[in-house]
């Protein structure tokens, strides 16, 4: 069969100081043999194609057209999905309308799949992934004790709080694109936001990953992947299935509630464990190439695509 997808991008997708998600996962398909053509709005459309694909809420209720389109000339469509849809009542009810219309739903949200199923919806669970530009650190002589890479939104406040706590008691930095909402709440380190690429040359001795104040099974932020894949040694805050892909005590180190965490802190930066530390980094970051790769994620998206065609045709 042709491999001929049209790809509904956000302007700047491919600006390689900071690169879109949808930059990787073209690269990849067309390291695969798939003839991709990048289109910003349903005008761009020309000719026949054997499906269109998408990831972004916001780009494709700009471009609704499009799911009219592909139904009217039975075209599949195919939505790669990376947010949490339950963050807010709005975005959930936009999302399953959107998806209603799509082929296939790729998703993070494993426990709304059933309620997806009854409303017509195809749901397959992916998640993102890390892309070969985060390296392992050349040093890992730390200015910080702790980082935290992530934005502040006010329905992350239970995070913003747990953050505010560590930072009164360890030398935090936050890189954010939310600078002036940190220090508004008197965070002392705050720095600008860091491309993924440069991830690497601003992890501290302990990177932290938390959740949202939404938290899901099977539904956890791409700053898993990208912190463990840039060599970080990472507290990562528990999430139901996450132990599938990173394993602790091997990859990463789990926390259940603030206590835990705090306790992991303490003991972690202490100078005589700082090879354990180092070693975990590196299986973290090895294991996070070798397992959870875009080009791993990649090669299932497309496995479950190519077979819908197929199936399609039959």
């Amino acid at each position: 069969m042709n491999n001929n997808f049209y790809y509904l991008v956000p302007k700047g997708y491919d600006d390689l100081e900071n690169p879109k998600n949808e930059y990787f996962i073209i690269r990849e398909l067309m390291t695969k043999n798939f003839d991709i053509t990048p289109i910003y709005n349903y005008t761009e459309i020309g000719g026949t194609c054997n499906g269109i694909l998408f990831n972004s809420l916001k780009v494709i209720l700009k471009n609704k057209k499009i799911l009219t389109y592909a139904n009217k000339y039975k075209i599949p469509i195919f939505w790669w999905y990376f947010d949490n849809a339950e963050t807010k009542l709005a975005r959930k009810i936009k999302v399953i309308q959107v998806a209603k219309k799509v082929s296939i739903f790729f998703n993070k949200n494993k426990n709304l799949f059933s309620n997806y199923l009854k409303s017509g919806i195809n749901p397959i669970w992916l998640d993102q992934g890390v892309p070969k530009e985060c390296i392992f650190p050349k040093t890992l002589d730390c200015k910080y004790d702790v980082s935290f890479f992530g934005s502040y939104e006010k329905v992350h406040s239970n995070r913003s709080k747990l953050l505010k706590k560590i930072d009164e008691q360890f030398n935090l930095v936050i890189y954010t694109k939310d600078t002036n909402k940190f220090l508004k709440k008197g965070f002392k380190n705050v720095q600008s936001f860091v491309p993924m690429k440069f991830i690497s040359e601003k992890i501290a001795k302990i990177n932290l990953v938390l959740n949202g104040d939404n938290i899901a099974p099977y539904c956890w932020s791409n700053r898993v992947h990208l912190t463990i894949g840039s060599g970080g040694f990472s507290l990562v805050e528990n999430t139901v299935g996450l132990e599938n892909y990173y394993l602790n005590n091997k990859h990463c180190i789990y926390f259940n509630d603030k206590k835990e965490l705090i306790k992991h802190l303490d003991y972690w930066l202490l100078n005589k464990n700082k090879e354990k530390r180092e070693k975990i980094s590196k299986n973290g970051f090895d294991h996070a190439h070798k397992q959870n790769s875009y080009e791993m994620k990649t090669n299932f998206f497309i496995t479950k695509i190519q077979k819908f065609i197929i199936n399609k045709h039959v």
